[in-house]
């Protein structure tokens, strides 16, 4: 498990799914770490799963889960420094963003703008983003519809170039100068 967080990652070699979230319970942390063990135990499929944020004492359940399932393909890194973080995004494979609820999806336009393929729930504000963008989507509380995600993006290396070109061509719509030209065209009218 070290290796694969010490070395640079090759996106389509080492399949790594980075979840970057604080460890709230809204962000569906233990979802995502059942679909990857039975990505492992059930399906003999070795995709590894990063993810990062705070730890609560609330969440000390998911490490003894991790622990007693003896699940060695998830690995938890603690807060982590912002250089840090965004070469994660560079290097994986795949962004998770699996929030049962969001209020602007920030994660997900940051894994689009790093080059990311990018799998998430079908919460509201995830949704909304597939008017612009490519994007796997899950239900939010099964986590059998994540592992049906993952595996597709895993094993469909023509859909994953295909998804991460189609949304870097429109990730400028999202940049602030654009958006900002939007609200300062709002004002104007009223």
């Amino acid at each position: 498990m070290k290796d694969f967080l010490k070395k640079k990652y090759n996106k389509k070699k080492d399949k790594i799914f980075f979840f970057p979230a604080q460890l709230w319970n809204h962000k569906n942390h233990f979802l995502v770490i059942k679909a990857f063990k039975f990505l492992k135990q059930n399906l003999n499929i070795n995709a590894k799963l990063i993810f990062c944020g705070k730890k609560f004492k609330q969440n000390d359940f998911l490490f003894k889960y991790i622990q007693k399932n003896k699940i060695n393909n998830v690995k938890y890194l603690g807060l982590i420094k912002f250089d840090r973080l965004l070469k994660l995004y560079r290097e994986s494979y795949c962004v998770i963003c699996p929030a049962l609820y969001e209020s602007s999806s920030l994660t997900l336009l940051e894994a689009i703008a790093s080059s990311s393929a990018v799998i998430a729930s079908n919460n509201k504000p995830n949704l909304e983003k597939s008017k612009y963008f490519k994007i796997n989507f899950f239900d939010k509380n099964d986590y059998l519809s994540l592992v049906k995600a993952i595996k597709k993006i895993y094993f469909d290396e023509k859909l994953f170039k295909k998804q991460i070109n189609f949304n870097l061509k429109n990730i400028n719509k999202f940049d602030w100068k654009y958006i900002s030209y939007d609200f300062l065209r709002i004002i104007l009218k009223k």
